[in-house]
């Protein structure tokens, strides 16, 4: 394994407050990251066997998919 490309991530508050629930405040960040990394390397999803994040949570996980649907990229 060796890796080809990087893309930092940068912070993007979404007005999260609980605590307990970092998943959701991490989801947007990492849309963000992910959508920038596409486009950057000119690449999808479907190009990787794993695309692989912190941990978001189940919760983090379902915003995760649901914002980037709603930008057109699908990594259910």
């Amino acid at each position: 394994m060796y890796v080809c490309h990087a893309a930092p991530g940068k912070i993007i508050d979404a007005g999260i407050n609980d605590i307990n629930n970092m998943g959701a405040a991490m989801a947007p960040a990492t849309v963000d990251t992910l959508v920038r990394y596409f486009r950057a390397s000119q690449t999808l999803p479907q190009d990787y066997d794993a695309i692989v994040t912190g941990d978001l949570g189940y919760e983090g996980s379902e915003i995760l998919k649901d914002l980037l649907l709603s930008r057109g990229i699908d990594i259910r």
